[in-house]
């Protein structure tokens, strides 16, 4: 499945997913799609390759992957603002675990979203930005094999 994955009503997961996750409202940012803002704190989710069917079923019915990554960047001038870009994304994953899956579209199912690497620094520039980023995975339940 190398295409967008869509919901029955020709609405893609990431969208789903990214108004599941700016329902956080701890977040320091809103979480914008594949972009950041230009003021610090922002926040993006990244819709990553890879998205699967982990298992196919006879009846067409299948168990789909969606792995995205988040990311935040901060102005980390400080030891202590730059641990705060790895409690934000530590904070996001306790939220989701701890919350209800979104509603991905009728048909499919939300079974899960699972933290596969943990939250860690990628990039810094010279003016004190910090970009820090964790993949997740989001299992679903897809009716019927459509």
């Amino acid at each position: 499945m190398s295409e967008p994955v869509y919901t029955s009503d020709g609405v893609q997961i990431v969208e789903k997913m990214l108004n599941h996750l700016n329902s956080w409202d701890k977040k320091p940012a809103d979480i914008r799609l594949e972009r950041f803002e230009k003021a610090t704190p922002t926040m993006m989710l990244q819709q990553l390759s890879g998205a699967v069917k982990v298992r196919q079923y006879v009846s067409g019915s299948y168990i789909g992957s969606w792995p995205f990554a988040v990311y935040v960047r901060i102005k980390g001038t400080d030891t202590n603002q730059m641990v705060s870009g790895t409690s934000v994304l530590n904070d996001l994953h306790k939220w989701v675990l701890e919350n209800p899956l979104p509603f991905i579209g009728d048909g499919r199912k939300a079974v899960k979203i699972q933290m596969t690497s943990a939250p860690c620094g990628i990039s810094s520039a010279e003016n004190g930005e910090e970009d820090f980023q964790t993949i997740f995975e989001l299992q679903y339940h897809q009716n019927g094999g459509t």
